[in-house]
């Protein structure tokens, strides 16, 4: 077992200044050392297929969109104005694009670039897509690439390459796709030649689809037309690629370690202006210096006084020894980390977001003497949402990846599976009245729910069987919500089920942390049965029960499995401890924070904050799980941007072991890249201070507009705390009890400041453009309000058009993804249509 206490970090700086370094990197943009890994480090695939030049243009509007691909090799298309969706397009050689590598093997990439105006299609006004297409000098690696057109009414035309292994071999064709069906797949000819033009040609009653060689005059060769139904409006456009290949390289750790590599090469060249070659240690020549990555015998040579055994699974070693360093670390994760740590901590690389990324330039780069060993006092540190669940981003934040279990599962669903109620009621909870302290979760409300499914949700293939479990309930006041934990029967199949989905996942869990979760459903339903109700009465907490039924589970896995961990939750009506029962040594206890006030850090409040230091005390391991976002609308403003900061602080002090915070979903998510990168720094490293962490951000991403941005969060940190009694809770539907219209005044003018400081930038005004959004979706929402409060005092409606502003956010219609929770549909073209409706065009 890895143990729960950080290595103290220890750093020698010996050398000051950066000329007078001991290990040379770059001279003069010239490469002076090589990075030596254990694995061949591939190029990209030979299958890949690759992007440059592409437009788009109307029979009476002229061009709508020019590319050109030029730039920096391995730079993002982001700056452009392309939004990923998934992965990153990187630039290649003579203006190509192509995906950059992610997980494993996989080059997959997909970005979005709306039209500044939608472009209505019409008899006489054709709009027309061409595209230059690098196909693979050799076929035989999976690949698909195509570019699609958005339409208003969500409907998709599309042109591109596919490359598919069947039992019939390789074949290459035309991938088209148009609504309502897809033409069939064209071969490519064998005498195409390994670059083509595309076009497609989507009329308002006909699309057409041709090709030619690149470079030629020669006329458009036919592929397919297709009828169209109805007149599409085209809102903006779509890249895609997706390539795979068969690395030579097995073993998916090893996997990881090369694109590390990979990626450290890449980031030292756009430092350096120089290339960086990556061999293996037999290839590396001589006289330069070597940059060691992994973990290798000569590794281990070079630092003969580390215990690699022993290192932590996270833990990061970043040395320098004579001419070379060396990037190392425990195993799985933390040489990956080490990487990632020399190009921020030493290089000053900053990865705000997938697209957003800081590199500094100098030709000139030398290494003053180094000696860093570090374990994160967090073993584990998940942020979720769009953005962190990226596993680029996981790996540049150092957050937890490649975990071997769910980090948020209700598991006694299938362990305890609802079917078995009809048999057994007596396994599950008991309501001996409607006394209930939350109604939502009473005996009646729950019966009235299920009538309500069965009314409304007739296509459900459950109904008779919900039916029948109404009828037992009205017999035995028993409910297949929760189990009755004290119940023998219960026991022994949870028990027995638990142990049996061990033994099948064990062999394929490799790495610590290993956690076998029992952990109860969601809601506050708990048994009220005479045998649980005296143990929540003894020990003050439902949570004694489960602690009970977990601790014995535990007893019997150590005996066979002494590494894993059994996972409890602490959550809602358990989320208190017990008063006299402690958790046994490979016990987990999860605490999550739903009901706590998202305004403040929840060392503010006694109550969770006494909590969670009794669950350190009572358990050897404790894990919390926080929330960040508000779940009803991801893209109005939640301003709690300090308190997950502080709560690293705290979650530290009182000895907590690990954290997931999760986020928002939805391109459009309240500061969405700041949350995650301030977070994720904090779960590395809680002794940070938040607003120096902060202003680092504004300053990097925003760029000059970054002290005005800094000053609207303060504003709105500001308006969230003016009243001592308002719980900011994670289901607000909108900004109501905190947000005033003064606030939304001065909140517009310091986001105009900030836009007026970059309006010659591109990039920082679409960041500054989207910063925006947040405070105008919360003023849109309270509209009428709002110009009821005007007259009330007297003053201006200092508020741009609404219907302006809901024109703006058209072209996005259907390219933000969810912007709730739920319910479903949770799409952002929802939330868009009732804006339309309340203010038409």
């Amino acid at each position: 077992m890895w143990s729960k206490f950080p290595v103290i970090s220890s750093i020698l700086l010996i050398m000051t200044g950066i000329s007078s370094g001991q290990v040379e990197l770059a001279t003069d943009g010239q490469a002076k050392a090589v990075i030596v890994s254990p694995h061949p480090v591939n190029a990209p695939p030979a299958g890949a297929v690759g992007i440059a030049t592409l437009s788009l243009s109307s029979t009476r509007s002229g061009t709508l969109l020019h590319e050109s691909f030029d730039g920096q090799r391995g730079a993002s298309i982001a700056p452009r104005g392309w939004q990923a969706r998934e992965g990153s397009f990187v630039i290649g050689s003579s203006g190509i694009i192509s995906a950059k590598r992610g997980q494993e093997n996989q080059f997959r990439a997909t970005a979005d670039k709306p039209l500044p105006i939608p472009h209505r299609v019409t008899e006489d006004n054709t709009l027309t897509l061409r595209f230059v297409l690098h196909l693979p000098g050799a076929r035989k690696e999976e690949a698909w690439t195509y570019v699609r057109l958005h339409t208003a009414e969500g409907k998709r035309w599309t042109h591109g390459f596919k490359i598919e292994i069947g039992r019939q071999g390789t074949t290459a064709s035309f991938a088209l796709a148009a609504e309502p069906n897809d033409p069939d797949r064209v071969p490519i000819p064998n005498d195409s030649g390994s670059v083509i033009e595309l076009q497609m040609v989507l009329g308002a009653k006909r699309v057409t689809w041709s090709w030619r060689p690149h470079g030629t005059d020669e006329p458009w060769r036919s592929i397919a037309s297709w009828g169209v139904v109805e007149p599409p409006t085209i809102t903006g456009v779509r890249l895609t690629s997706s390539n795979h290949i068969d690395n030579s390289t097995g073993d998916h750790e090893a996997k990881r370690l090369v694109s590390a590599a990979q990626d450290l090469a890449m980031r030292l060249e756009q430092i350096t202006g120089g290339p960086f070659l990556a061999v293996t240690e037999d290839q590396a020549p001589g006289g330069m210096s070597r940059i060691f990555v992994g973990d290798t015998p000569t590794i281990r040579a070079l630092c003969p006084d580390v215990d690699f055994q022993h290192l932590g699974a996270d833990e990061i070693l970043v040395r320098t020894v004579g001419n070379d360093l060396v990037l190392s670390g425990g195993r799985p994760r933390g040489y990956i980390y080490a990487i990632y740590t020399f190009l921020q901590d030493q290089l000053g690389c900053r990865f705000w977001e997938p697209d957003a990324i800081h590199i500094p330039r100098t030709p000139n780069l030398q290494l003053p003497l180094l000696n860093i060993r570090y374990q994160p006092p967090l073993e584990f540190r998940v942020f979720s949402g769009l953005i962190g669940s990226k596993h680029e981003t996981r790996v540049w934040h150092r957050l937890s990846f490649d975990l071997q279990f769910d980090p948020g599962t209700h598991s006694i669903p299938h362990l305890l599976p609802r079917k078995l109620f009809t048999q057994h009621p007596d396994w599950f909870m008991y309501c001996p009245d409607d006394d209930y302290p939350n109604e939502k979760y009473s005996y009646k409300s729950t019966l009235r729910n299920y009538q309500r499914t069965i009314e409304t949700e007739t296509e459900r293939t459950d109904l008779d069987q919900i039916a029948e479990w109404i009828e037992i309930a009205k017999k035995t006041r028993r409910l297949p919500q929760q189990p009755c934990v004290q119940s023998k029967g219960a026991r022994e199949t949870i028990t027995r089920n638990a142990l049996a989905e061990l033994e099948q996942k064990y062999p394929s869990w490799t790495q610590y942390p290993k956690v076998l979760w029992i952990t109860q459903d969601d809601g506050r339903s708990m048994c009220r049965c005479a045998d649980c109700k005296a143990i929540q009465e003894s020990e003050g907490s439902d949570s004694a029960n489960w602690l009970m039924m977990v601790n014995d589970i535990a007893e019997k896995v150590a005996q066979k499995y002494p590494d894993v961990l059994v996972g409890m939750f602490a959550y809602l009506h358990t989320e208190a401890a017990p008063r006299t029962l402690r958790a046994r040594d490979n016990v987990l206890i999860y605490s999550a924070l739903l009901q706590s006030n998202k305004r403040d850090s929840v060392s503010h409040y006694a109550g969770h904050a006494n909590d969670l230091r009794r669950w350190s005390q009572i358990a050897k391991h404790h894990w919390v799980w926080d929330y960040d976002a508000n779940f009803r609308n991801f893209f109005q403003p939640h301003p709690n941007y300090y308190v997950h900061l502080e709560n690293m602080k705290f979650f530290r002090e009182i000895g907590a072991h690990g954290a997931m915070v999760q986020a928002a979903w939805g391109q459009a998510a309240d500061m969405a890249a700041m949350r995650t990168w301030i977070t994720a720094q904090m779960l590395w490293d809680p002794d940070q201070d938040p607003r120096q962490l902060m202003m680092e951000f504004t300053n990097g991403y925003y760029g000059p507009a970054g002290r005005w941005v800094m000053m609207y969060i303060d504003l709105m940190l500001a308006a969230v705390q003016r009243n001592s009694d308002y719980w900011l809770g994670c289901y607000r539907p909108d900004t109501t009890g905190w947000l005033e219209l003064e606030d939304v005044h001065a909140a517009i003018y310091l986001l105009e400041q900030a836009a007026r400081a970059v309006a010659d930038d591109a990039v920082l005004s679409h960041r500054v453009w989207m910063a925006r959004r947040h405070i105008d979706f919360a003023w849109l929402d309270r509209y009428d309000e709002f110009v009821e409060t005007a007259q009330e005092k007297n003053i201006a409606l200092n508020l741009p058009d609404p219907v302006a502003v809901v024109d703006s956010l058209t072209p996005y219609r259907n390219a933000w993804g969810n912007f709730r929770e739920g319910p479903r549909p949770a799409d952002f073209y929802v939330y868009f249509d009732k804006l339309r409706a309340r203010f038409p065009q």
